[in-house]
């Protein structure tokens, strides 16, 4: 009977851990906690209310992480990225909470576009050309790739490390949200 409670009791923290935040979090003492959310992209459809929100947690600045989160209007999750705050943004004081939500401000600023943006892929070629950029990518094949870069599917691209970035796409008939194409050093 007490491996229920116990089972009760994590399911019950697993749980408030999945709720929303609606603004800056509280802190712990001498902690770095901020939240800042957007309601306003259109990723699954051009008018939905889809939810971007980026969030710092951890005992200090310094060494917090960040984490993005995209849901769509409905709440469902469609993609989370993770990263140390020093590795993603580079900050030039690491310890200052302004800095930290000005970046938090801007990485949740992504704009929508659609696929047809992303490089084109040749035929006959393994990789992207070189002309797509530094460490161009997809993990997907090249017949996959393009049949999502010619139907013009909802994009958007976020940074994922400081260098570097990550293009997101949203299939409409699956209502999942999958990788594109990346880049960066």
């Amino acid at each position: 009977m007490k491996h229920f409670f116990w089972l009760g009791a994590l399911g019950a923290a697993a749980l408030a851990a999945c709720a929303p935040a609606s603004g800056p979090a509280k802190s712990p003492p001498g902690g770095c906690a901020e939240a800042v959310a957007r309601a306003t992209i259109g990723f699954t459809a051009p008018d939905a209310k889809d939810l971007v929100e980026a969030r710092a947690l951890g005992p200090t600045c310094e060494s917090a992480a960040v984490v993005w989160t995209l849901r769509a209007a409905d709440g469902a999750l469609l993609h989370v990225q993770a990263a140390p705050y020093v590795h993603i943004a580079q900050p030039k004081n690491a310890g200052d909470r302004a800095e930290l939500q000005a970046f938090l401000d801007r990485w949740v600023g992504v704009s929508v576009d659609d696929t047809g943006q992303s490089p084109a892929w040749p035929a006959g070629a393994e990789l992207l050309p070189e002309e797509a950029g530094a460490g161009a990518g997809s993990p997907l094949l090249r017949e996959s790739y393009e049949a999502v870069r010619s139907a013009k599917l909802a994009r958007l691209c976020l940074t994922t490390a400081h260098e570097s970035f990550s293009c997101l796409f949203y299939d409409p008939d699956a209502k999942v949200a999958g990788e594109h194409f990346f880049g960066g050093d």
